[in-house]
C-alpha cells in the first residue's frame, strides 16, 4: 500500500511543478499566488499546503529536481566504467548526456535563467560539470602546463561549457544538439592539445 501512496504524492508534486512552470510562462514569480497554482494544477489548497510550505518551497523543488537529474546522471555516468575508455571520448559522452539533460528541462532552465537575471541555472549547471572537469583535467595533466592551477583552468573550461549550453538553449533553432556536441568536442580537443604537457 506504501508504494500507492508514494506515487500519488509524487503525482501531486509533479502536477503542482508543471503548474508553476506554466504559470512562470505567462507571468513572473512574484506575480504568481498559491491559489494561480492549485487553479492550474486543479489542486486544493491543503493538498498544497500538505506537499510545500508555499510557492518558494514548490519552485525550490522544482529547481532541485533538475539539479539532482543533472548532476546524478552526470555521475553516474563518468564513474562508470572510466579507466576503461579514453578520457576525451568520456568527456564527448557527457557533454551529450549534459545537452540531453538541459534539453529535457529546457523550459525551467530558460524561464529560471530569464527570471530577474537569476545565475541559479547557470550555477547547478556549472557545478555539475566542475568536478568532472576537474578530475579530467588531472587526468590529462592539463594542470602541470606552465604552472597554471587547476581551478583556474577548471573556471575557464567550465565557465564557457556553461555560457555555451546556455546561448544553444536560447537559440536551439540554429544548430543541432549533434551540431554543438562537435562543437564543444573541437574546442575542447584545441583546449586538450595547448595545455597538455609538451
Amino acid at each position: 500500500m506504501k508504494e500507492k501512496v508514494d506515487l500519488r504524492i509524487e503525482k501531486t508534486e509533479l502536477a503542482l511543478q508543471a503548474s508553476l512552470l506554466n504559470l512562470l510562462k505567462e507571468n513572473s514569480f512574484n506575480k504568481i499566488t498559491v491559489n494561480d497554482i492549485c487553479q492550474k494544477a486543479n489542486i486544493n489548497r491543503i493538498t498544497f499546503y500538505n506537499h510545500y510550505k508555499d510557492k518558494y518551497d514548490l519552485f525550490d523543488s522544482l529547481i532541485k529536481r533538475f539539479k539532482d537529474d543533472l548532476t546524478n546522471t552526470i555521475n553516474k555516468n563518468f564513474k562508470q566504467d572510466i579507466t576503461l575508455i579514453n578520457v576525451e571520448k568520456k568527456v564527448r559522452a557527457l557533454i551529450a548526456i549534459c545537452l540531453e539533460k538541459c534539453l529535457k528541462y529546457q523550459d525551467v532552465i530558460l524561464i529560471l535563467s530569464n527570471e530577474d537575471s537569476n545565475p541559479l541555472v547557470e550555477y547547478i549547471i556549472y557545478t555539475s560539470l566542475e568536478l568532472i572537469a576537474k578530475e579530467v583535467i588531472i587526468d590529462l595533466k592539463l594542470n602541470q602546463y606552465k604552472n597554471f592551477s587547476l581551478d583556474l583552468i577548471s573556471t575557464y573550461i567550465v565557465g564557457g561549457l556553461t555560457a555555451t549550453i546556455l546561448y544553444w538553449l536560447r537559440n536551439q533553432s540554429t544548430y543541432s544538439r549533434l551540431q554543438l556536441t562537435n562543437f564543444i568536442d573541437e574546442q575542447l580537443s584545441m583546449i586538450y592539445k595547448h595545455y597538455r604537457k609538451e
